[in-house]
């Protein structure tokens, strides 16, 4: 993808995907995606700035992948690029004979994939290189993510709420949010910054609630469309109006 600026430079994405590598001997895990039909997953991305005929590389990203449960694919862990300025080095990544991942040697890990539901393949765990772990729960037979938890991991939080009650459709909204609110008032995680959704299945986000306990509501019309936006007491924020071209 290419995007042509004002000042005649170019800024030039490329997106590279398990296909996009040499093959070698099928111990790679871009080899072991590809024999899966796993296609789409970008491994590496890249932007680069062509000003005056030279090519600088001024971003990048590399993902590495690991299969789980012996059934799918999954992000464990992402590089990032980190470079002062634009660097003249435009090496791409790509695989050593015994299938390990060679990249710039610019990139640094950025954030560790650390846990998956082992049965639907949801995130439930992840932390950054310098950060502390975020935590997810989802809701809805897996649907749709319905917590966060930013200090904790998963393991030390999910002992503090039904997890099969949060991910039950039949759970009703009054349930579920008792049952979130016991992540935001238990001891053991009290330094947890916790972030709750709700959500009207195949229609949209219908709340959510920050770590600083202020709710917004979202409403929507019979046709499944955002109308209004409202604060934890009501108030509308933001209200839509749809109209047919020419009304």
């Amino acid at each position: 993808m290419t995007v042509n600026k004002s000042d005649g430079s170019n800024l030039i994405t490329t997106y590279d995907r398990p296909g996009d590598y040499l093959p070698g001997n099928g111990s790679s895990f871009a080899e072991q995606m590809l024999s899966d039909d796993v296609i789409t997953p970008v491994i590496e991305q890249r932007t680069l700035i062509s000003r005056n005929g030279t090519l600088r590389l001024i971003s990048g990203t590399f993902t590495n992948y690991q299969k789980y449960n012996s059934s799918y694919w999954r992000p464990n862990m992402v590089y990032q690029l980190e470079a002062p300025a634009p660097l003249s080095d435009l090496t791409r990544s790509s695989f050593s004979s015994a299938g390990v991942p060679v990249i710039h040697p610019n990139y640094k890990p950025a954030a560790y994939f650390d846990k998956y539901d082992q049965a639907s393949g949801v995130l439930l765990s992840r932390h950054l290189a310098d950060g502390a772990p975020e935590s997810y729960f989802w809701g809805y037979n897996n649907q749709y993510p319905i917590a966060k938890v930013a200090g904790a991991d998963y393991d030390a939080a999910k002992q503090f709420v039904d997890v099969a009650l949060l991910n039950n459709p039949a759970t009703s909204q009054g349930q579920l949010q008792t049952e979130l609110n016991k992540l935001r008032t238990a001891d053991g995680i009290k330094n947890a910054l916790v972030t709750t959704f709700t959500f009207s299945p195949l229609v949209g986000m219908t709340s959510t609630r920050d770590a600083k306990g202020e709710t917004t509501i979202y409403d929507f019309d019979e046709f499944q469309r955002l109308i209004n936006i409202r604060d934890k007491d009501g108030n509308i924020t933001k209200h839509t109006d749809y109209h047919y071209l020419g009304q």
